[in-house]
């Protein structure tokens, strides 16, 4: 269903007015769902970008009601309420699920969240990181619907949030310790994409016109980074030097974009070196915009990253 067909279903119905008179009716908190109930939840006011159901999960909720170890107090299902009354479903479709698939009332707690549009419903969806069921990157993006906000394909939006929190982190891939705890948020993250847009499809321009194996190396999230932030400061030229080095016609030897290219898809990164992902494309770039010949990258661990014609041209400013 799309969002406009999907907008236009999760208005004010007999549905809303039944969810709103168990919560009214709620005991400490905890209302008992009929399986009908849980059915038409599922059918008319499930988040239309939802996630695939993942029937371990589904089997999982079954076990715990039926061993009798299921806590009506800690399974809260969460719905965004609409300016008009509509109700979209947020979290607990796995649950649900499984409420259908044993046919019996189970106790829940409801927990109805008032929303200013469809797209808060959307981003209050994106914040439900639940420790069992943490959503993957892929999933994420998809309920953002980031891909179709900026018009780049899905994995590139998927990297996109990464290659920005790079950004965002002075260039330095390892975000989980930079003490920014906002990167670790996706909404954050997120939002900071949709910042950088236009530098977003300039770079789904070039890398559709890569052959697939250099297109999986130039979408890694430390060289989008590098691609991302040449096309802000440098656009012209940026687009000139990476258009180039996918298309890679006849680039001469030692010419910094042939060499990109050579050690783009040679070099193997690891966990412990993802920082040279930056560094070889920060060092081909520099090379070439100083009018440089490049017969090797060499990545020093713990070299300075400088990005000429731009912020980070002397190193250490955003």
């Amino acid at each position: 269903m799309s969002e406009a067909v999907r907008k236009e279903t999760v208005g004010a119905t007999d549905l809303t007015k039944i969810i709103r008179s168990l919560v009214a009716k709620a005991d400490n908190g905890i209302v008992t769902v009929a399986p009908g109930i849980a059915k038409r939840i599922l059918d008319e006011i499930n988040y239309d970008r939802q996630r695939s159901v993942k029937q371990w999960r589904v089997k999982l909720n079954e076990s715990r009601i039926k061993d009798g170890v299921w806590n009506p107090y800690n399974s809260d299902l969460m719905i965004a309420v609409l300016p008009d009354g509509g109700m979209v479903l947020v979290n607990g479709q796995h649950r649900l699920h499984a409420f259908v698939a044993l046919g019996i009332p189970v106790k829940t707690g409801i927990k109805l969240v008032p929303v200013e549009s469809y797209e808060a419903a959307r981003v209050l969806y994106g914040q439900q990181d639940g420790v069992e069921g943490n959503r993957n990157p892929h999933e994420l993006v998809k309920a953002a619907g980031l891909d179709e906000a900026i018009q780049v394909a899905p994995k590139t939006a998927e990297i996109l949030v990464k290659a920005v929190a790079i950004i965002e982190n002075r260039m330095e891939p390892d975000t989980r310790t930079s003490g920014n705890v906002r990167l670790r948020d996706f909404t954050y993250r997120s939002q900071k994409s949709m910042e950088w847009d236009r530098e977003a499809r300039d770079v789904q321009a070039i890398l559709d016109i890569a052959e697939p194996a250099l297109r999986a190396k130039m979408r890694r999230a430390s060289t989008m980074a590098v691609m991302l932030y040449t096309l802000r400061h440098q656009r012209e030229k940026a687009q000139y030097f990476w258009t180039s080095l996918a298309e890679n016609d006849g680039l001469p030897k030692r010419d910094p974009r042939n060499t990109l290219h050579i050690d783009l898809l040679t070099r193997t990164l690891s966990t412990g070196n993802l920082r040279q992902g930056v560094q070889q494309s920060s060092l081909a770039w520099n090379a070439w915009y100083q009018g440089r010949q490049l017969k090797i990258i060499k990545c020093i661990t713990g070299a300075e990253i400088t990005i000429s014609g731009t912020p980070l041209a002397k190193g250490g400013a955003k």
